[in-house]
């Protein structure tokens, strides 16, 4: 039983400090990364 109620405790805090991902298009990309130097991550995909 007390290991139930730990994992429930861990998931609940993972879904806690999550971060949405913040969508935005490559330009708005630049512009932002010219603001406050981070690096870019790029995901690209295609249905052939």
């Amino acid at each position: 039983m007390k290991n139930i109620i730990l994992i429930a405790l861990l998931l609940v805090s993972f879904s806690i400090n999550a971060q949405e991902i913040n969508w935005v298009s490559l330009e708005e990309a630049v512009e932002l990364q010219k603001k406050n130097p981070k690096k870019i991550m790029i995901d690209m995909y295609t249905v052939w």
